[in-house]
C-alpha cells in the first residue's frame, strides 16, 4: 500500500482505543510522516514491532524502522544459531533479534511455505 494509507491506518490504531500490538512488517524510505504517525501510535499505548529491513544497510536509513522510543521495538532477524542473517538491517535503531530465516508460515490456498525476512521476525516480537 501507500504511505498514506499506512498512516491512515496507524492514525486509526492510535485514536480508536481497539488495539494493543502492532506489527508493522513493510518499510521504504526515510519518511518523517510515517515516523510521526508511528511515534503517536506508541505514545497512545500501543506497542508497535517494527521490521528492521533486508538490504544489509543501517535502519536509520529507512521507515518506519528508524523510529525509536517507548513503547516501539525495531526488530533484525536471526538464525537459528542466534546469528545475525546477513539481509537484515542493523544499527542503534534496532532493538533486539528475532527467528527471521527459514521461518515456516501458512501459504495461501493452504499448505506450508517457508520465508526469510525481518518481516518474519517482527511478528514473533510482537506475539
Amino acid at each position: 500500500g501507500s504511505w498514506s494509507g499506512i498512516i491512515a491506518g496507524l492514525e486509526w490504531a492510535a485514536e480508536s482505543n481497539r488495539c494493543d500490538v502492532a506489527n508493522l512488517s513493510l518499510g521504504g524510505g526515510a519518511n518523517n510522516a510515517v515516523h510521526n504517525a508511528v511515534k503517536a501510535l506508541a505514545e497512545a499505548g500501543v506497542k508497535v514491532a517494527l521490521a528492521a529491513g533486508n538490504e544489509s544497510q543501517d535502519a536509520n536509513n529507512v521507515s518506519p524502522a528508524r523510529v525509536n522510543g517507548d513503547n516501539i521495538y525495531t526488530v533484525s532477524a536471526g538464525d537459528s544459531g542466534d546469528k545475525m542473517a546477513p539481509f537484515s538491517n542493523y544499527g542503534d535503531s534496532v532493538d533486539v533479534a528475532a527467528p527471521g530465516v527459514g521461518v515456516k508460515s501458512l501459504k495461501v490456498g493452504g499448505g506450508v511455505v517457508t520465508y526469510s525476512g525481518t518481516s518474519m521476525a517482527a511478528p514473533h516480537v510482537a506475539g
